[in-house]
């Protein structure tokens, strides 16, 4: 499942109608424009939706047309994601708001402070991280966001299944292809397939694009395979954080070559 986007958007993939023709892509590192509303960062209220966005713009002068006289400020995307971070769920960033349409979104992952892990899952859902080892994952340098479903939070009706994961799979389609993370030793955005089902789990597994080409998008499955989009699969060694690390970040450094 999916963490609450916003108060409690839960479909990200409806953002797609809101997207203009102009889609602009963005990295980490570069420079936006944020325009600044008292203490905070100025939003947008998308109300058919039910969800605020916050604004940046990828141009001084719109963002300066659309402040009403407020501050514009050149901020580093990768810093306006920390500023408008969450503790608790997944915010979103509007990028070049024109009207009711926008030139791209940027989501935000939550910080859990029980997994102490970035997820777009529910920590109820992502318990199986507690067995990362937090200062091997601190030490490594490895950047990385995580999903996580399992099977014993599905329906048993198969009609609501099926509906539930087609829908998790439109989103998670529109969702991840607009995240982004610092760069690290390795990067990945990881989905723990915990469905004991390999025909609904291969659903999930896919090339998605990432706003930064360091970042790459893996999979587990509910038998513990390491998997690429391209259904690739990656040797480690389970029995410690160092031997998962270690072949993704021997990988990065291959791929960068």
């Amino acid at each position: 499942m999916l963490q609450k986007i916003g108060s409690d958007f839960k479909r990200p993939s409806l953002l797609k109608s809101l997207l203009t023709q102009n889609e602009v892509t963005l990295s980490f590192y570069d420079i936006v424009y944020s325009i600044q509303d008292g203490e905070c960062f100025k939003r947008a209220e998308l109300k058919d939706l039910g969800l605020s966005v916050f604004l940046a713009y990828t141009d001084r002068a719109q963002a300066v047309a659309e402040s009403n006289g407020q501050t514009v400020y050149p901020i580093m995307l990768g810093q306006f994601i920390k500023e408008v971070s969450n503790s608790e769920r997944i915010n979103v960033i509007g990028i070049n708001h024109n009207g009711s349409h926008f030139d791209n979104f940027v989501f935000t992952p939550f910080y859990d402070e029980l997994t102490k892990q970035y997820l777009i899952s529910p920590s109820d859902e992502s318990i199986a991280l507690l067995s990362i080892d937090k200062k091997t994952h601190a030490y490594m340098g490895v950047e990385a966001t995580f999903f996580s479903i399992n099977n014993k939070f599905l329906p048993d009706d198969q009609e609501q299944r099926e509906e539930l994961l087609g829908n998790l799979v439109d989103d998670l389609s529109f969702m991840i292809p607009r995240m982004t993370q610092p760069q690290g030793s390795a990067n990945i955005i990881c989905l723990l397939l915990n469905i004991d089902n390999p025909v609904e789990e291969k659903a999930f597994i896919r090339n998605y694009q990432t706003l930064d080409s360091y970042i790459e998008v893996l999979f587990v499955t509910s038998d513990v395979k390491l998997l690429t989009g391209e259904l690739e699969e990656i040797k480690y060694n389970g029995d410690s954080l160092e031997g998962v690390y270690t072949p993704l970040i021997e990988r990065r450094k291959n791929l960068r070559k």
